[in-house]
């Protein structure tokens, strides 16, 4: 008999908590609205809000470039001048990337660094690094673009690395988490004693740039086919990074992609050639290309991003 009431009343508890999180839920939304989805990308929002020690979910007020890139950083089609998307506030790594906003005329733009830099104490997610060891960071593919055929891809790609695999003790190799999931992939590197391993899903992934930190920080050097977000933030912890391989980024691809510009970086940066590299770490590159002159105080990029209460009143009066 007891037991039978407890049950109800357990029931009764759970449907309450069910409303109480859904009331919630809609009021959140309705005060803070949505994130758009580009910036929930590697964590980088929850970043954000970590750096400012923002408690309440305020939306950022534009758009934040969630990788490196060697165009304009937008992720959008620039090549349709919608006038409302130019309307849009975007944020972008560098001054290059700003200017090349401007060029295709999106001027609502503002340079403020990588969201990378935007971690702090990253010291504490450090492990013991392996003296002669190599992570490696291929191009990887996701929901909008994939190869011809991406076995015969990175094939291609491990026949290149073997050329200097002797060169280093240990060899590690992080896939996006669609090759991930592709035992034939994994089984290619692992057969030849690679370790495999993967950061996970960009969306909503909170630990994304964590794992990096921690997986980077035990290796003593850092390569890439192209250049790539990994290739900066490897540079900016002073990892011993270099460029090696055939672009995997200019191989057949399918879907929304622009190809990469790996030949003009490397006459831009000939010192991360494989050849070139000398077994140092080219700081300098990654302070350039992430924007480290743009970042910002926590103070400075709440208003920044318009995280203040003012915000909140004015979605109000704009819904009524």
């Amino acid at each position: 008999m007891i037991l039978s009431y407890l049950i109800i009343i357990k029931k009764k508890i759970y449907i309450l908590k069910k409303r109480i999180f859904f009331s919630a839920s809609r009021l959140s939304r309705f005060l803070f609205g949505n994130e758009t989805i580009d910036n929930t990308y590697y964590g980088h929002y929850n970043i954000f809000r970590k750096y400012t020690k923002t408690i309440l979910p305020y939306l950022v007020n534009g758009q934040v470039q969630h990788g490196w890139s060697p165009y304009d950083g937008l992720s959008c089609d620039t090549s349709e001048l919608n006038q409302e998307l130019k309307k849009r506030r975007f944020y972008v790594m560098n001054e290059r990337n700003k200017k090349e906003s401007q060029a295709v005329g999106f001027h609502n733009v503002k340079a403020i660094g990588a969201p990378f830099l935007y971690i702090q104490n990253k010291e504490k997610y450090f492990v013991r690094e392996i003296p002669n060891s190599l992570i490696l960071f291929p191009t990887h593919t996701h929901e909008f673009f994939t190869f011809r055929s991406t076995f015969d891809t990175y094939t291609n790609y491990l026949k290149e690395l073997r050329k200097i695999s002797h060169n280093f003790k240990k060899i590690t190799i992080s896939l996006g988490w669609k090759e991930y999931t592709d035992a034939k992939i994994v089984n290619l590197f692992e057969n030849v004693g690679f370790k495999v391993i993967s950061m996970g899903h960009r969306e909503n992934n909170p630990r994304f740039l964590i794992n990096f930190i921690r997986e980077v920080s035990g290796h003593e050097y850092a390569s890439s086919d192209s250049f790539s977000t990994a290739i900066f933030y490897c540079l900016y912890m002073k990892k011993k990074t270099f460029v090696f391989g055939s672009p995997m980024s200019e191989a057949e691809c399918v879907g929304d992609y622009k190809k990469s510009l790996n030949h003009v970086f490397l006459e831009k940066y000939p010192e991360l050639k494989w050849e070139n590299f000398n077994h140092v770490s080219h700081y300098n590159i990654a302070v350039k290309e992430l924007g480290v002159q743009f970042k910002n105080s926590p103070k400075k990029l709440k208003r920044i991003f318009g995280w203040n209460l003012k915000s909140i009143i004015e979605r109000v009066f704009q819904a009524k």
